[in-house]
């Protein structure tokens, strides 16, 4: 094993909060022994131990940390990322690859964008349109009726495209109609007097 190779029982520090906190690689956290000095100048040891991490709403392990009387709740698979990877570049988001948010294992996380995160979604099917059979108009989506728009290849459906096209050339066709005939009624008034 090289030695830059993570261990299951090796502890690493929390990046941005080295010498407080450390993350094992199965995703948990634990507070290290400190010497605290509060407000009025009294200083104590504060006693380490394990943190709760828990399932936030967006579905992802998260656990809170503190750092100079500012608690911070964070995403577990990123401190992890940090940790046994390296650091996260700007505007980058570290996905789940098999779309399970709480499967925190390194061999599941890679770096990538939004869009890479939604491609996971459709390839893993969990998006949710990626199992629709139907358009919302009812129509199927089949290799004959299915349109491809371009950027990002998102779909639509053929046939509410056609019919949306041509309702929309009907009831611009009435107005066009409409403006000609109250232009033709303003020319005979100012002609015809």
């Amino acid at each position: 094993m090289a030695d830059d190779q993570p261990t299951p029982e090796e502890w690493r520090p929390v990046v941005g909060y080295e010498g407080i906190y450390e993350i094992m690689i199965d995703g948990r956290v634990r507070a290290l022994d400190r010497v605290i000095t509060d407000s009025v100048g009294h200083t104590y040891l504060r006693r380490g131990g394990e943190k709760v991490v828990r399932v936030g709403d967006s579905g992802y392990c998260c656990v809170t940390l503190s750092q100079g009387g500012r608690n911070r709740t964070v995403k577990v698979h990123r401190l992890i990322f940090e940790a046994f990877v390296g650091p996260i570049p700007e505007g980058a988001i570290v996905r789940h690859l098999n779309d399970v948010k709480t499967d925190n294992r390194l061999e599941n996380l890679a770096l990538g964008t939004h869009a890479d995160n939604r491609h996971d979604s459709v390839r893993n099917g969990t998006h949710h349109q990626a199992n629709l059979t139907r358009c919302p108009g009812g129509h199927l989506y089949d290799e004959a009726n299915t349109r491809y728009m371009q950027p990002g290849n998102r779909r639509y459906c053929g046939e509410c495209h056609r019919l949306r096209g041509k309702a929309w050339k009907d009831a611009n066709r009435e107005k066009v109609r409409a403006a000609n005939r109250e232009y033709m009624r303003t020319y005979n008034k100012r002609v015809r007097g």
